[in-house]
């Protein structure tokens, strides 16, 4: 997944800016158009979805707002199954949050081009559900450290 994401965001850096976008949209740095980045992996991402992450984890949808790519995902339990499982491990949901943030930051960070992506001002936030539809966490990638 993270491949396609990556390939998703290696546009050239030439391509001209749509009139739509803003000045949130222009890297301070190269004036880089990021929100075309964004909306080029939505694209090519959402081509391929519903992705089946794991045996309990589906992306079901991708989108792009201005500089920041959003991906939803549906863990397959119910609220009330996440609670149970969050008791019984002795993790808050708290707790959990943090080790999605830095789950997310770990997997953008380390792909050469979504770290560009981020570093240039562009934005990747998770949403996770459950399959009632109850919001768990969404850790959203701001910046990744310089290599």
């Amino acid at each position: 997944m993270l491949r396609l994401l990556a390939a998703g965001l290696m546009l050239s850096l030439g391509s001209g800016a749509q009139a739509q976008d803003g000045a949130e949209c222009f890297s301070k740095y190269t004036k880089t158009n990021v929100c075309a980045y964004a909306r080029e992996a939505q694209a090519k991402f959402s081509s391929i979805l519903p992705m089946q992450m794991s045996q309990t984890v589906t992306v079901v949808s991708a989108a792009a707002m201005g500089p920041m790519l959003m991906i939803t995902a549906r863990w397959e339990m119910s609220k009330a199954d996440l609670d149970r499982r969050l008791v019984a491990n002795g993790v808050s949901p708290a707790q959990l949050g943090e080790s999605m943030l830095a789950l997310a930051t770990n997997n953008a960070c380390g792909s050469p081009q979504l770290a560009a992506f981020v570093r240039l001002g562009g934005k990747i936030r998770w949403a996770y559900n459950t399959a009632d539809h109850f919001p768990i966490t969404s850790p959203t990638v701001e910046s990744c450290p310089q290599p």
